[in-house]
C-alpha cells in the first residue's frame, strides 16, 4: 500500500463532500478503492472476507466509508 494513500483518499472524500450534502452517496466502490490503493480486486477481496478492512454491504454491493478508511490506513502505518 502507497504512503500517500490516506492523502489519496483525502482528496476523493473533499471532492465528494458536494455529493454528500445534496444526500448522494460519498462512499467509494470496490474499484475505485482498487484505484486509491493500487491493490487489485482480489486484494480488497482478500480483506473483506477477512474482516481486515472496514466495509458494509448494500445488497450484494460493497461499499467504504472514506472516514473508516482513513482511520485504519493511519493504524496499519502506525503498526
Amino acid at each position: 500500500m502507497k504512503i500517500d494513500s490516506t492523502a489519496a483518499i483525502l482528496v476523493q472524500f473533499e471532492a465528494r463532500q458536494a455529493d454528500m450534502k445534496a444526500g448522494r452517496a460519498g462512499m467509494f466502490t470496490t474499484m475505485e478503492l482498487c484505484r486509491l490503493l493500487s491493490v487489485t480486486k482480489q486484494t480488497v477481496s482478500t480483506w473483506v472476507s477477512q474482516g481486515t478492512i472496514p466495509h458494509f454491504r448494500i445488497g450484494t454491493l460493497l461499499r467504504f466509508d472514506p472516514v473508516q478508511l482513513i482511520a485504519w490506513i493511519e493504524q496499519r502505518q502506525s503498526a
